[in-house]
């Protein structure tokens, strides 16, 4: 099922950035990448308040970098984030890389 959490995502998550994710980060993923691609702002009015404590958490371990006119990520990030969305949303549970 697309945007579901797998082993894969999870592997993928501890090889990358450490540690594994939450199906809340998995889920604000697409979002974030939305943004960044855009006009580079969140509209926090549309976070609830687990979103915001994600984003807090992208914040401390130093992915995350809001600020009031535009945010950003590392490179890092970037790349960790677009392995997860590419085996969540597009390759799904237990397909490989092709």
């Amino acid at each position: 099922m697309r945007g579901m959490m797998s082993k894969e995502v999870q592997e993928i998550s501890k090889k990358l950035i450490g540690r594994e994710i939450i199906q809340g980060e998995l889920r604000l993923m697409p979002y974030l990448q939305f943004v960044l691609m855009n006009e580079q702002y969140f509209d926090m009015k549309k976070l609830n308040a687990p979103e915001h404590d994600i984003l807090s958490l992208w914040e401390s371990e130093g992915f995350y970098f809001p600020s009031p006119t535009k945010i950003a990520v590392t490179k890092r990030f970037w790349d960790f984030m677009n392995e997860v969305l590419f085996q969540s949303y597009v390759l799904q549970e237990g397909s490989k890389d092709v």
